[in-house]
């Protein structure tokens, strides 16, 4: 285990150091002074918050797919799947299958089901950005072309989406079915 903790600390500098001379030390700490003091620790907390909050998210999925893992472990396993994440060129898809067969692994759970959890959780991250793409388009409607028809689409389109997402979420057989469609799909 001490190997395995050197190794991984090991690539981690490495990589710390690839990127310290890619970006250049002088840019980086030229950066870092700029930053007002006040907003350094939301800078440094944010992004535990967010990795929390979506490991809560993660954890209703798994139970949602049947994988019974207590939080503790969820949460755990995200923050390697995160450090997978930001360490692959691939961002997002790095880590999740490595997260995906070692919960699969500590809680003895089918890899079908810890992989459709994860398959669903990407596709809500999805229909959050689709969201999210629908008010920037109402934005740029509102401040550059003022077309009430589309606008008024846009937002139909917005608010039916939004409702059929959070029942869909909420109801467990309807997000059941549609995890085994996806997985089989991908």
């Amino acid at each position: 285990m001490k190997k395995l903790l050197l190794l991984a600390s090991s690539v981690v500098a490495f990589v710390f150091f690839l990127v310290l001379q890619w970006a250049g030390i002088n840019n980086i700490a030229t950066a870092f002074v700029r930053i007002n003091p006040v907003y350094l620790p939301l800078i440094v907390l944010i992004p535990p918050v967010m990795l929390t909050l979506y490991s809560t998210r993660w954890r209703l999925l798994l139970g949602n797919a049947g994988v019974d893992a207590k939080w503790r472990v969820v949460l755990k396993y995200a923050f390697i799947g995160a450090a997978f994440n930001n360490i692959t060129p691939l961002v997002r898809f790095g880590g999740e299958p490595v997260k995906g067969y070692m919960i699969a692994k500590e809680v003895s759970a089918r890899k079908t089901d810890v992989f459709a959890s994860l398959t669903t959780d990407s596709f809500v991250t999805a229909l959050t950005l689709l969201v999210l793409i629908y008010f920037g388009i109402v934005g740029l409607l509102v401040f550059n072309i003022v077309d009430l028809a589309a606008l008024g689409t846009v937002f139909v389109v917005v608010v039916f989406s939004t409702i059929f997402g959070f029942f869909a979420f909420f109801n467990k057989r309807m997000l059941a079915v549609f995890s085994r469609k996806i997985s089989r799909l991908l």
